[in-house]
């Protein structure tokens, strides 16, 4: 068991914050990078393997920038027993929740890999890390 720590911030200039505090004690996690070249460009596309079967993702935070390190865009698609729809995210995804990981691909089974495109025009660099609990456990 690990201990994992979310402390984050969301701010409306002039208005109100929300601080939004998650700590989980998952059993494992693990996280991959990936560097995709740019659309049309062979690498453009890549799977990333998360978690092996008999795991229950809790924790998927996904992270993505350019070479200068600005936010990037990159499609997400989440794959579990059936694909999920793709996501467009920018710089970041946060869910810190089993069951809105699982919600991601049809009938709720759990997310087991991401595949991650770049349609942008220019190579971008990829993080997940995906905290588990074994099922059953």
């Amino acid at each position: 068991m690990v201990r994992i720590a979310v402390v984050e911030r969301v701010s409306v200039d002039g208005g109100p914050s929300l601080t939004l505090d998650v700590d989980l004690e998952p059993d494992a996690y693990v996280v991959s990078e990936a560097t995709l070249a740019r659309h049309g460009e062979a690498g453009h596309r890549v799977e990333v393997a998360l978690v092996p079967d008999g795991v229950s993702v809790t924790l998927l935070a996904v992270s993505a920038a350019d070479e200068s390190g600005r936010p990037a865009a990159v499609r997400v698609t989440p794959r579990g027993d059936g694909d999920g729809a793709p996501l467009a995210v920018h710089g970041a995804l946060l869910l810190a929740n089993a069951d809105v990981v699982s919600a991601l691909v049809p009938a709720g089974r759990p997310v087991h890999a991401l595949d991650l495109d770049n349609d942008g025009p220019a190579a971008i660099t990829v993080r997940v890390l995906a905290a588990f609990d074994e099922l059953g456990a």
